[in-house]
């Protein structure tokens, strides 16, 4: 027993010893002035707070704008006045070194190339001006250097500000450059930049050389506009006459058109001061009315543009078809194991297209009534029917998704519905064959019995196809 006892003393005094040393080895860093953690996304907030530029908070210059990115309103338009401005880490982009790639256009407000030989604003970082070319130039360059208002005229002076282009990390900026032909009294503008990396994944710059008759300090606010929706935009902020604005613009997959661009000083988002003073410039008839500016920017050729919409519009075309023969391919086998005829066998159009799909012919081959192939409806169902469809829906399969999105969000709830209805018209075909439904055909969840949530899902299948139509209906009248 006191040996028992003089061991649990000797545990006791073992783990006192132990606590006492890991307690004195661990003593929290704590450095006055500091606080306790920081992280590297709050640093950058708060360097980006500590600089010359503004946020739009909650889109308050213009609440009733429709916006497809939310974190516009955490981007702003920066300024550059300098000749050693450097853009490369605005937009979050790394940096590499040595020389890289441009891709030019040069583009008059239609999207057309414009002559060769013209001045485009942009220099080499000796000073030597880049003339267009009546097509794309690819060039090779140590740098890139875009000059601010005037500098399509009278080239770099001293006195013109300039903002050097740091090197894109894919090693290629793709840069269409936009003339302007619509000066209003807020701004002059002379061509709008657009500098894109050669990857999706990078964030493109948008940089706006200006003249404007707006008092210092004023805020402006830009949108990026295409069919009906803004694509990016923020805030501008005026230093003085001449500007030479950089907007960091969100990455995407950029299509092919002319995109709008629209800069509005708002009446409401003014203070009264500066409400006084815009009408001493403007005159007293303008009070409570904005003051805008808009003009076009090209991505890429009106020629490249056309190429993409005729892709765009085969590729929703033809997968309409493969939907609606796919459709008509399974009522009419699902009205043969049931012993019955489809109503569409009377419509001659319909009917003839659905025998020149691919699967067509498995038609004969799965009889009808009794004598109802199951092992042959199973292939169909549950290997044929989904290699036919995959394509359709893997990553990427959307030529330029940001082109029309509506249509493009539609496709993946297109295909959900379509599955939908081929396992609900198994399971009609199996309760009319008095057998037991197959395992592989409870992927849908019924709120009806089977044959009222089969012809629900056809309507919902119909419905958007419909609303996919509509729109490519929209896209031929282009």
């Amino acid at each position: 027993m006191s040996g028992i006892r003089g061991s649990l003393v000797f545990l006791l005094l073992m783990v006192s010893v132990i606590s006492i040393f890991v307690l004195n080895r661990w003593k929290p860093e704590i450095r006055p002035g500091a606080p306790a953690r920081s992280t590297e996304k709050g640093s950058r907030d708060s360097d980006q707070r500590a600089g010359n530029t503004e946020i739009d908070p909650g889109n308050a210059n213009n609440p009733g704008s429709t916006v497809d990115d939310p974190s516009i309103t955490e981007r702003n338009g920066s300024q550059s006045t300098g000749s050693t401005q450097d853009n490369g880490s605005a937009g979050g982009v790394p940096e590499s070194n040595g020389p890289f790639e441009v891709l030019l256009r040069v583009m008059d407000s239609r999207g057309n190339p414009v002559a060769a030989g013209l001045q485009t604003g942009l220099f080499q970082p000796s000073g030597e001006p880049i003339e267009s070319t009546d097509s794309s130039q690819e060039l090779q360059v140590q740098g890139l250097v875009v000059g601010g208002f005037g500098s399509l005229e009278s080239g770099l002076s001293k006195s013109t500000s300039r903002l050097e282009i740091d090197p894109p990390p894919t090693g290629r900026w793709i840069v269409d450059s936009t003339l302007q032909e619509a000066p209003s009294d807020l701004l002059t503008i002379e061509r709008l930049v657009l500098l894109r990396p050669d990857s999706v994944e990078f964030p493109s710059l948008l940089v706006i050389p200006a003249m404007t008759k707006a008092p210092v300090g004023s805020r402006l606010r830009i949108q990026v506009v295409g069919d009906g929706r803004t694509l990016d935009g923020g805030i501008l902020k005026v230093t003085g006459e001449d500007n030479l604005w950089q907007l960091p613009l969100v990455p995407r997959q950029w299509y092919a058109g002319l995109l709008r661009v629209e800069v509005v000083w708002s009446w409401e988002a003014a203070t009264g001061d500066r409400q006084n003073q815009v009408l001493d410039i403007r005159g007293e008839e303008f009070a409570g009315q904005d003051w805008s500016w808009s003009g076009t920017l090209s991505v890429d050729t009106a020629d490249e543009a056309k190429r993409q919409g005729d892709k765009i519009r085969r590729w929703y075309r033809q997968l309409l078809d493969e939907v609606e023969m796919t459709r008509d391919l399974l009522l009419v086998a699902g009205a043969h194991a049931r012993g019955k005829r489809a109503k569409l066998v009377r419509d001659d159009a319909r009917y003839s297209r659905m025998l020149t799909h691919p699967l067509a012919p498995v038609l004969d081959d799965l009889g009808r009534g009794s004598r109802f192939d199951e092992r042959r409806w199973r292939r169909l169902l549950d290997e044929d029917l989904p290699q036919r469809w995959s394509p359709w829906v893997e990553e990427g399969a959307i030529p330029w998704p940001d082109r029309y999105p509506g249509p493009a969000r539609n496709v993946p709830l297109l295909f959900h519905t379509l599955v939908k209805y081929s396992r609900l018209e198994s399971t009609v075909i199996y309760m009319a064959l008095g057998k037991e439904r197959h395992p592989n055909d409870f992927v849908a969840d019924f709120d009806w019995d089977p044959a009222t949530e089969r012809t629900q899902t056809l309507g919902k299948l119909r419905n958007f196809i419909n609303a996919i139509r509509e729109k490519l209906s929209e896209l031929e009248g282009d």
